[in-house]
């Protein structure tokens, strides 16, 4: 069974600070990667967008429902994508 928040807490505040640093390096790390792949990839991202915006027009986005738990109806926003929309009927 995985801790709880409040456990690792916790055991993080117990734990000596050279332990600690070396999750606030890898959480450093994983952030600045994070970044630099959003940098790298938004060239490719903005392509997309203007293809998708030159061959079907607007919007790129929109705005839905869904069905969630118990059959109820959940807000939704999601990006466009090719083809022809499903839908799945209720029964």
């Amino acid at each position: 069974m995985s801790e709880s928040i409040a456990q690792r807490y916790s055991r993080l505040a117990r734990e000596r600070s050279v332990e600690r640093r070396v999750d606030v390096a890898l959480r450093t790390l994983d952030i600045l990667f994070s970044g630099l792949f959003l940098l790298l990839s938004l060239p490719l991202t903005l392509l997309i967008a203007t293809l998708v915006l030159a061959t079907s027009g607007r919007p790129l986005f929109y705005r839905g429902e869904r069905v969630g738990l118990g059959d109820a109806e959940v807000p939704d926003a999601a990006a466009r994508r090719r083809g022809a929309a499903r839908t799945v009927p209720r029964a």
